[in-house]
């Protein structure tokens, strides 16, 4: 992901991120309603961020800001990847090394979304009176911002996947590839755990799918 110019509106799912831990850090009551904000809108950007990338890029028409809309896409181009994929690269003439990592937006943090989604609208004067209403959404909240956390951390805006048997494509964020910095055609070596798929011994070819 770029980082946005100063003085611009960072609107990534990690410009969300960082901003609802600033509003969580104050500790007030009413700093939990913006950080839960920020953390619905940085599930829904991290959402649509891997739609962007995908190897088919899904146009969402329909309630494109509903957090179950976006999540049934992202399974649509990605199938049921709910746990990261960790590959490691090597440039082989430098022995450089990077981790690259797809940290999906799991079903858990995409129903944490929904849940902080309630919190969004008026509140009876009687609720707020009661303390176990602020304790549940600061304990959503906390929760919220660690699990947006891991679903930014990656640079792979996907798992890998695989065009053809033995191919395997991947789509990084632009980070990834300066790292890299090499033209076309350029060796990289990756490390990864694969799991075997579909064997065609009678034509020598394998599917794999990374663990």
């Amino acid at each position: 992901m770029e980082t946005p110019r100063e003085g611009e509106y960072d609107a990534s799912s990690r410009g969300h991120l960082a901003r609802a831990r600033v509003h969580f850090a104050t500790g007030t009551k009413e700093s939990l309603f913006y950080a839960a904000l920020e953390l619905r809108y940085g599930i829904e950007a991290r959402l649509h961020e891997y739609l962007g990338g995908g190897v088919n890029v899904v146009a969402t028409k329909k309630k494109p800001w509903q957090i179950g809309h976006l999540g049934r896409d992202v399974k649509k181009v990605f199938g049921s990847h709910d746990k990261p994929v960790v590959i490691v690269l090597t440039l082989p003439e430098t022995a450089k090394q990077l981790k690259v990592e797809y940290t999906p937006v799991t079903r858990s943090l995409q129903e944490l979304g929904k849940k902080l989604g309630k919190y969004l609208h008026r509140i009876d004067p009687k609720e707020a009176e009661n303390e176990k209403f602020w304790t549940a959404l600061r304990t959503l909240v906390a929760k919220g911002v660690t699990g947006l956390a891991v679903a930014t951390k990656g640079t792979l805006l996907g798992p890998p996947y695989s065009p053809e048997p033995n191919k395997i494509k991947f789509r990084f964020e632009k980070e990834a590839l300066q790292f890299l910095g090499q033209k076309p055609g350029a060796k990289v070596a990756i490390n990864m755990n694969l799991v075997l798929v579909e064997k065609d011994e009678k034509n020598n070819r394998f599917t794999l799918r990374p663990v």
